[in-house]
């Protein structure tokens, strides 16, 4: 059995590693005695991270543990905000999402919590060792509208739509056509197109919108407090891009 050939895989799964071992209880003895002699620390059952010898830190972040649950789990919703730069809060909640549900736990005052979500597109993927499966900035921007009790709220969504860079609207449209709900058009429309000029978004992307709002009339916000307008464009009752505009620029509710 050669160490680096587990300690080289900086995040791995007792299943990753079984081959190299002559019997399953072997891997067993290796695994115990390597936690008790600070080569490695397990984060829950059957996964484990490998120690920095020189720091005594695991060498994973939080975001690569999160990746590394499930070989197709990936960092999603506020968590994938938080990695790309466009959070204004940082959590204690990591958000993975996969096909398969998993059962939820803490490990180094990280909750890592499951949110089903199967679309397979528009996903980074980052070799740090191990690879860390990532909703792209666009993806991601849908994602925490589509569901926004996992996007930390409104003023997080505006944060990071005032502070996106290089989005491409084609990707934009694509998850919205894989999601194809009335409901997500609607919000999508009327949210982006308030930054349609800082995110150089075209009259032709908002034409592509438009044909799939549908002709029901929806609340964007419930119960937010903050002066509303009706949008015949996206079929909403939504607050006003004035009273957005006060949230993001630190005005509150109006």
């Amino acid at each position: 059995m050669n160490t680096i050939d587990i300690t080289k895989k900086v995040v791995f799964t007792k299943e990753d590693i079984v081959q190299l071992f002559d019997t399953p209880s072997a891997c067993r003895y290796w695994l115990e005695t390597a936690i008790d002699t600070r080569l490695i620390e397990r984060v829950r059952r059957d996964m484990y991270v490998v120690i920095d010898p020189t720091t005594g830190c695991v060498y994973a972040n939080k975001y690569l543990i999160g990746a590394c649950i499930r070989a197709t789990a990936c960092i999603s919703y506020h968590s994938a905000l938080e990695y790309h730069g466009l959070a204004n809060q940082v959590y204690n909640i990591m958000y993975v999402s996969d096909n398969k549900k998993f059962r939820p736990f803490a490990y180094a005052d990280v909750e890592y919590t499951y949110v089903f979500n199967d679309n397979p597109r528009g996903i980074d993927q980052i070799n740090y060792g191990a690879i860390l499966r990532v909703t792209n900035k666009e993806r991601t921007i849908i994602d925490c509208i589509d569901k926004m009790k996992y996007s930390g709220g409104i003023e997080e969504i505006l944060n990071a739509l005032d502070s996106i860079q290089n989005i491409q609207e084609h990707i934009l449209l694509e998850m919205l056509h894989y999601y194809d709900t009335m409901r997500l058009w609607q919000k999508a429309g009327y949210l982006l197109y308030m930054f349609k000029d800082t995110l150089h978004l075209t009259d032709q992307f908002f034409c592509q919108i438009k044909p799939n709002v549908g002709e029901i009339k929806r609340y964007f916000l419930h119960n937010s407090g903050i002066q509303c307008a009706y949008y015949p464009d996206w079929k909403v009752y939504a607050p006003t891009y004035e009273s957005l505009e006060s949230l993001l620029h630190g005005g509150g509710e109006v």
